[in-house]
């Protein structure tokens, strides 16, 4: 499920700025900040297995970002029932996002 999708911006830091001028590097860059949880109820609660914070630069970003994906943060605990499936599942998480959002124009 996914549980947020903000829009934000990182604004470039000064000395990146200058180390990069030659290269008319942006002062900004924004991005969408999703979070995509996996739950499963066990015993009667539903508990957080895995959690995937990922940053999506869409096309009208400027370079090198235009069009990227990139994975933030990514977290799992071991209470998947059956244990056996977990690494299966969450392996399939993955796959399934981004191709996703490579259908959706992300290229990186």
């Amino acid at each position: 499920r996914q549980v947020t999708s903000t829009d934000r911006k990182l604004d470039v830091r000064e000395r990146m700025k200058r180390r990069y001028a030659h290269k008319n590097y942006p002062d900004e860059f924004p991005f969408r900040c999703k979070c995509i949880v996996v739950f499963q109820k066990l015993d009667g609660v539903d508990v957080i297995l895995f959690a995937l914070y990922v940053y999506e630069h869409g096309a009208s970003n400027p370079a090198p970002n235009a069009r990227s994906v990139y994975i933030s943060y990514l977290d799992s605990v071991h209470f998947m029932r059956p244990r056996k499936l977990r690494t299966f599942v969450y392996h399939e998480i993955l796959i399934a996002y981004l191709d996703y959002a490579r259908l959706r124009g992300f290229a990186t």
